[in-house]
């Protein structure tokens, strides 16, 4: 305390009078206000509390929030920083020695507001605190509240605090287009929705998360990894590849709710709904067209055609999506169904050229230009260089649809080695299955032994008989290449289509004369593929 003497003087009236006035001046130690708290805030994208290099900052500029500086006794704001562009708050001001809880908002308050509780900006959690260098050692998953008790130092600044935040995944609905229905004991890849999360990605397709089935859908069933799956199953490490719905048959809707949990371990906050409409192929009808899958030269996939065999004249049905060969007419649901040249699968089409595709397995990915389908409702598929043959069931009701069969054994389950020796390398381009005898028939092609000849083959061993004489007539014998179209019609009468000369034939079997009936643009390059339904 410091006691000093002043002496004024002050006039009053016209007279001055003088007075010493004793001055009290307290002298208080100063507090210091000058002590800074930076503070930090990351993308905790795994929740464990502890930065990785690989999460980054929370920028102030795209994702606002506000650290404040809150008085313990009182719970008032008494100072306050946004988070800059880099992640960072310096609260300036704070006092040494003193305590202070530090608590993050999403909106600023008012200083000298109650504030007692911490927000996020909408769908982020927090995920806990570090209070280490670069916050790179073990933070505390515990205290996910968004507010931390510190002490000041007794001089300096306060560092190292950071919070660690995370946005939550959002599990979004998708409705996929319409789709023809496989029918049968047959399953199809699930349609991929956005499971999106801001630190882990598209969380469905990403193969590290967790996607939980919430619900069944009542109009099929969910197989994961060829296991029926049970309402709420969790499927950690989620690969869609293995998860399969096989709808029930006919024209249905198959939905059903999913949620998925991110890497830190949080739900998504709301559930997606899946759903698949599936609707019923268009038949072909029975009509005095043929319809041709063919594969212009020089092209990668095929188009469907409808063909007047005594005219030349054909329609684009349309642009189909690969190259299909070994093609036959199913009377048993009235399809197109063939091979697909670019893998082991099989495609099935309606009247309008939609595809479906069927995968066999154990069929082997070899280009098959030979097939047809008996009347039972059987796909045998050959290669013309190769060595075996192979049948797929394509009866829906069967317990083998969709898998190689054994016509040998009474069309039973085909085990391995799969497939059936051929006697011999038959040099035919194509064969047609004739209902009115079981078998298949073909034409050896030009250029090889016997050419030109009519081979009739038995669907269950491929055993064959070729005919006494060769076709002729018509110029039937210029074709260099081979049929790579053949196929019978509702009459029983033979046709085939010749590659290199373009040209259409029918062949009286009893008298093996060929009559021309239309030519068209020959195919050396890739063979076409032709058919006609029988009633």
């Amino acid at each position: 305390m410091d006691l000093s003497t002043f002496k004024i003087q002050y006039k009053q009236g016209s007279s001055w009078t003088k007075m010493s006035i004793l001055l009290l001046t307290i002298l208080l130690p100063l507090a210091s206000y000058a002590a800074n708290i930076t503070v930090s805030v990351w993308n905790d994208g795994n929740g464990n509390g502890q930065k990785s290099n690989a999460e980054g900052i929370v920028a102030g500029n795209s994702t606002p929030l506000w650290i404040n500086l809150v008085d313990p006794a009182t719970s008032q704001v008494v100072g306050q920083a946004a988070i800059n562009n880099s992640g960072v708050a310096t609260i300036t001001g704070a006092i040494n020695s003193a305590s202070y809880r530090l608590i993050m908002t999403s909106v600023k308050p008012v200083l000298g507001s109650t504030l007692t509780e911490s927000s996020t900006p909408t769908n982020f959690v927090h995920t806990g605190i570090n209070l280490t260098s670069g916050s790179t050692g073990a933070g505390d998953t515990n205290n996910k509240t968004g507010i931390i008790a510190i002490n000041m130092p007794a001089s300096g600044n306060l560092n190292n605090i950071a919070f660690g935040i995370e946005q939550l995944p959002a599990a979004l609905s998708i409705t996929a287009a319409p789709q023809q229905n496989p029918n049968g004991n047959y399953k199809v890849p699930v349609i991929s929705p956005n499971a999106l999360d801001a630190e882990d990605g598209n969380i469905w397709n990403t193969g590290t998360g967790t996607v939980v089935i919430e619900t069944l859908p009542d109009q099929g069933t969910l197989y994961y990894n060829g296991t029926a799956v049970i309402a709420e199953q969790i499927i950690p490490n989620f690969n869609r590849t293995l998860l399969l719905i096989d709808p029930n048959d006919g024209p249905v809707s198959v939905a059903f709710d999913y949620s998925v949990i991110d890497k830190a371990n949080r739900p998504s906050p709301s559930t997606g709904t899946i759903t698949m409409p599936f609707v019923e192929p268009i038949a072909f009808a029975c009509d005095s067209y043929l319809y041709q899958v063919i594969v212009p030269d020089n092209n990668s996939s095929s188009i469907l055609y409808r063909y007047n065999p005594f005219t030349g004249n054909r329609t684009v049905i349309k642009n189909l999506s690969s190259k299909y060969n070994a093609i036959g007419y199913n009377l048993k649901d009235n399809m197109i169904w063939g091979s697909d040249n670019e893998s082991s699968r099989l495609v099935r089409l309606d009247s309008e050229g939609n595809e479906l595709f069927y995968n066999v397995p154990n069929l082997p990915n070899l280009s098959y230009n030979v097939g047809d389908i008996t009347n039972d409702g059987y796909l045998t598929l050959y290669n013309s260089t190769g060595s075996k043959y192979y049948v797929v069931d394509l009866n829906v009701e069967s317990h083998n649809f969709m898998q190689l069969v054994d016509p040998k054994l009474n069309y039973s389950l085909d085990t391995a080695p799969y497939g059936n020796d051929v006697v011999a390398g038959l040099a035919i381009s194509d064969m047609a299955y004739n209902p009115r005898d079981n078998k298949f028939y073909g034409i050896i092609s030009a250029n090889r032994s016997n050419s030109f000849k009519i081979i009739t083959i038995n669907p269950i061993d491929f055993s064959y008989s070729l005919s006494s004489v060769a076709v002729s007539g018509g110029g039937i014998q210029g074709e260099t290449n081979g049929a790579g179209a053949v196929f019978f019609d509702q009459n029983g009468s033979f046709y085939i289509f010749n590659n290199s000369q373009g040209s259409y034939y029918r062949i009286n079997l009893d008298t093996y004369k060929a009559s021309l009936l239309s030519t068209r643009q020959p195919n050396s390059s890739h063979l076409p593929a032709t058919l006609i339904c029988i009633r």
